[in-house]
């Protein structure tokens, strides 16, 4: 998504939602995180070092490069995605953002990774 776009979206959040919400509410943001613009990011950014705030980062694979997504049944990720040889490093979203350019199928997108 394009940083314009982003902005937007950060403005609905802190116009609309969080304005409104009573004081004591607590909140929940659950989301793949695309860029270091997006309202997870910015969210980390002015609260990541507030004891009342906790990020929780799962990634989609371990350290040996399966899914940390298994669920009963023979649901979850099949990782013969990730072993497809023309796959490229930047296609892989896993982490944390930083700003590099990113193939996915047919579609080029400008991501933010640090």
């Amino acid at each position: 998504m394009s940083k314009e776009r982003l902005d937007k979206l950060w403005l609905s959040y802190t116009n609309d939602l969080k304005s409104r919400k009573k004081m004591t509410a607590k909140e929940i943001h659950n989301a793949t995180r695309w860029s270091v613009h997006d309202v997870i990011g910015r969210l980390e950014q002015e609260y990541g070092s507030n004891p009342r705030a906790e990020f929780i980062v799962l990634t989609a694979l371990d350290d040996e490069g399966n899914s940390n997504f298994n669920y009963g049944y023979g649901g979850g990720f099949d990782t013969k995605y990730f072993e497809l040889p023309d796959r490229s490093e930047a296609e892989v979203l896993i982490g944390e953002p930083t700003v590099e350019q990113a193939s996915i199928g047919k579609k080029v997108y400008n991501l933010e990774f640090i």
